[in-house]
């Protein structure tokens, strides 16, 4: 798993890449990423993840990997 970074630079989640997934720092399922629409656990969309990073519907970056561009 790889993490994933905050404006700050800290981690808030974790990204386990090989099975499309966001897990959160506890070991819970947070989001989906298929393609590039993340789905939140209940299957609504809430961003893009494109390039190590996820963009929130407003276009924001709100995490990204280490080898994000």
């Amino acid at each position: 798993m790889e993490p994933l970074y905050d404006r700050q630079g800290r981690v808030r989640a974790w990204l386990q890449e090989e099975h499309g997934r966001i897990i959160s720092l506890q070991g819970c399922h947070l989001a989906s990423i298929e393609g590039h629409s993340v789905y939140d656990r209940f299957g609504q969309h809430i961003g893009w993840w494109k390039n190590g990073h996820m963009r929130n519907s407003r276009g924001a970056v709100v995490v990204w990997a280490a080898d994000a561009f």
